[in-house]
C-alpha cells in the first residue's frame, strides 16, 4: 500500500513536470501561497522546475519506499523525500559529505549525477526562503529540519516576495539552433570529448583571445588560443563520437615601426575517435587522436597520434558534491603520444626528432554552485615521458579561476598562471594572465 502511494506522488508529479515543460507554464504565485498557507507539494515542484532536475530521483524513490510500522507517522512525498534525504541516491558520508552514487548490477548509476549539484542547489533556495524575515510566518519553534521533513507542516504567507522572486527567476535557455548545431568551442583538445551537458563539461580549457595596446611602448599584441570542433554521432550510437577539430595558437606582437614579432604562430587539424563503452567495461572513455599541427615561425610540421584512457569511476572524473554550495571533479587520464617530424624547419636535429611520450594528467575543478555567483578553480598537471628523444620529459602546471558572467559558465574572465610545456612544437611558459575565455 505505501509502495503504491509513493509511486502514484511520484506519477503524479512527473505528470505536472512534464506539463510544465511541455507547454512553457510557468507557476504563479497564488500556486504556492493557497489561502495565505504555503501548499507544499506546489512548492516542490516548483523547486524541481527551476533547477530542472530530472526524473531519475523520482523513480529511485519510488522503487525504494521507507519501510512503514504500525503507528509510524505518515511518509514523505516523493518530491519531499528528495529534496530532504541526503541518501536520495546513495549513501553520503557523514564527514566529507560525499554522495556515492549506487549503481546497478551493470555499473549504471541509478541516478544522474548532475542531479546531486541541482538538489542540493534547490535545498539551499528552499532553506533560504524559509529564513525569518523573508515574508513567511511560521508557528513558533519551526526550522527547515521540522517543517520539510514533517508531513502536514504548515507555513504562512502573507507576503512572500521571496516566493515570487524564485518563480520569476528564469534559467538561460539555449537558442535552438544551438541544441542542435553540435559545434564545440574550448581552449585544447583535453576534454573536448564532453558536451555541454556532461557534468565533466566543468573544467575545460576555455578558448581566449586578447588585444592589447601598450601606448607606452607603442605596441599592439594579438593573442588567440582556441579549438573549434563538431561532433558527430554516427547512427545515433550515442557511444561513439567523431570530432574533427582545427586549432588556432598566435601570440603576435606588432610594433611602432610596423615590424612583427611572432612568439607562437601555430595551426593544427585533427580528429577525435572517443568510445566510451558500458556495462562489464565500465563507462570509462578510449580516445584516438591524430593531428597535424604547423609552427609557421620555425617552418616545421609535426603528425601526431595520441591514444587516451579516460576512467570515469566513483571517485575519478566524476563530480563529488561537497556541500551545498561546491562541487568537486577529481580529473586523470592516461595518454600516450607518437610524433614524427614531416618537416623540420630551422629547429635543429636534436630537437626534431621523432618521439613516444607516455604520461598522465591529474588535477580538479572545484565548482561554485550559487547561480549568482558562477565560480570555478580548475588546476592540472600534465607529465609526459619521453623515450625516444630530447627533451627527455615535459611536463605543464596550468592553474586557472573562473569568474562567468552567465550561470551556464560559457563566458568568463580567466586569471591564470602556467608553466612548463606538453606539446613538442611549443615553447616552455611561466607566465601569469589575465584575459576573457568562451567555451562550449
Amino acid at each position: 500500500m505505501r509502495r503504491t502511494s509513493l509511486l502514484r506522488s511520484a506519477a503524479t508529479l512527473v505528470a505536472v513536470l512534464s506539463a510544465a515543460t511541455a507547454n512553457a507554464q510557468t507557476l504563479k504565485f497564488d500556486d504556492i501561497c493557497k489561502d495565505q498557507k504555503v501548499d507544499r507539494e506546489t512548492l516542490a515542484v516548483a523547486a524541481f522546475n527551476q533547477y530542472k532536475i530530472s526524473f531519475f530521483p523520482l523513480m529511485w524513490v519510488a522503487n525504494h519506499p521507507v519501510v512503514q510500522k504500525n503507528g509510524d507517522p505518515a511518509p514523505l512525498s516523493a518530491a519531499w523525500r528528495v529534496l530532504t534525504e541526503d541518501t536520495f541516491c546513495g549513501q553520503r558520508d557523514r564527514v566529507t559529505h560525499v554522495v556515492t552514487i549506487e549503481k546497478d548490477a551493470n555499473g549504471t548509476a541509478k541516478c544522474d549525477a548532475a542531479d546531486i549539484a541541482k538538489i542540493d542547489s534547490a535545498r539551499t533556495t528552499l532553506k533560504e526562503m524559509l529564513l525569518p524575515g523573508h515574508g513567511f510566518v511560521a508557528p513558533e519553534g519551526t526550522t527547515w529540519a521540522s517543517y520539510s521533513t514533517t508531513p502536514g507542516a504548515t507555513l504562512g504567507c502573507t507576503t512572500a516576495p521571496q516566493v515570487a522572486a524564485f518563480l520569476a527567476t528564469e534559467t538561460v535557455k539555449e537558442p535552438e539552433v544551438l541544441k542542435s548545431f553540435p559545434l564545440r568551442i574550448r581552449g585544447s583538445t583535453d576534454g573536448v570529448q564532453y558536451d555541454r551537458t556532461d557534468p565533466r563539461f566543468a573544467g575545460v580549457d576555455k578558448a581566449a583571445l586578447s588585444l592589447e595596446n601598450d601606448g607606452v611602448k607603442a605596441t599592439k599584441v594579438f593573442k588567440v588560443t582556441a579549438i573549434l570542433a563538431l561532433a558527430v554521432t554516427p547512427w545515433d550510437d550515442k557511444s561513439k563520437q567523431f570530432i574533427p577539430y582545427v586549432g588556432f595558437d598566435i601570440n603576435r606582437t606588432t610594433k611602432k615601426d610596423g615590424t612583427v614579432d611572432t612568439k607562437d604562430d601555430m595551426l593544427s587539424a585533427g580528429f577525435m575517435f572517443a568510445y566510451q563503452p558500458t556495462g562489464s567495461l565500465g563507462s570509462s572513455i578510449y580516445i584516438v587522436q591524430p593531428e597535424y599541427a604547423a609552427d609557421r615561425t620555425e617552418r616545421s610540421e609535426v603528425f601526431t597520434t595520441t591514444l587516451r584512457y579516460v576512467p570515469i569511476q566513483r571517485w575519478v572524473n566524476e563530480p563529488l558534491p561537497v556541500g551545498p554550495y561546491v562541487s568537486f571533479l577529481p580529473k586523470a587520464d592516461i595518454r600516450m603520444r607518437y610524433g614524427h617530424f614531416i618537416k623540420q624547419g630551422s629547429r635543429t636535429d636534436e630537437d626534431s626528432r621523432d618521439f613516444l611520450r607516455l604520461g598522465t594528467q591529474l588535477g580538479f575543478t572545484a565548482s561554485g554552485g550559487i547561480d549568482w555567483l558562477p565560480v570555478e578553480l580548475t588546476t592540472t598537471w600534465t607529465y609526459l615521458h619521453g623515450f625516444t628523444r630530447a627533451p627527455r620529459d615535459l611536463s605543464q602546471l596550468n592553474v586557472v579561476f573562473s569568474a562567468y558572467a552567465d550561470a551556464k559558465k560559457y563566458f568568463g574572465i580567466d586569471l591564470g598562471y602556467k608553466r612548463g610545456r606538453i606539446d613538442d612544437l611549443s615553447s616552455r611558459e611561466d607566465t601569469w594572465s589575465i584575459g576573457l575565455g568562451a567555451k562550449f
